[in-house]
């Protein structure tokens, strides 16, 4: 029995000391994407890492080469695709693939985003996600035309689209 014991306590203590040694290389990769000095090439190698949030983290940066937030912007991970979404870098190409991303939560993040172009956030008006629409009628990047448009409809956010529209429209 206390060979079986004494096991079983090698494999925890070893299983403990590969998670941290995992989470001390995370924590390691994070402060270098964030470092000024890191390169492209660097930054590079992180958008290709395993793990979602080293990517999330170069997709978030805003001095990441717009070749990378294009390639982000195809991520797998939910995550990391809203980050790009979030960039106010994020250039034309790697927003517009988004629109019909498949996550509500990435279409929210680019609704939400006053970064976002007028005419990608126009192409949200008719999203299948009332949250997304919600959120859109919120920026206040979305174009006057669009917010119109939206209060004469007869969506859920109509009523809501009018009031932007006046108070948007009384401070010009």
């Amino acid at each position: 029995m206390p060979k079986y014991i004494n096991y079983i306590f090698s494999l925890a203590l070893a299983t403990l000391t590969s998670s941290y040694s995992s989470a001390e290389e995370t924590s390691e990769k994070l402060r270098s994407i964030n470092r000024p000095d890191t390169s492209n090439a660097q930054l590079s190698n992180y958008a290709n890492d395993s793990n979602w949030k080293i990517r999330k983290s170069v997709a978030s940066r805003q001095s990441t080469p717009a070749d990378l937030l294009i390639k982000l912007s195809a991520d797998p991970d939910y995550r990391v695709r809203a980050a790009v979404a979030h960039n106010l870098k994020a250039p034309r190409k790697a927003l517009l693939p988004l629109v019909n991303d498949n996550s509500p939560d990435v279409r929210l993040s680019l609704a939400h985003c006053g970064y976002t172009p007028p005419d990608i956030l126009d192409k949200l008006v008719t999203d299948p996600d009332p949250g997304v629409r919600k959120q859109l009628i919120e920026n206040p990047n979305l174009s006057l035309r669009t917010l119109r448009d939206i209060a004469e409809g007869g969506s859920e956010n109509a009523m809501a689209a009018d009031i932007i529209l006046r108070k948007r429209q009384s401070e010009e």
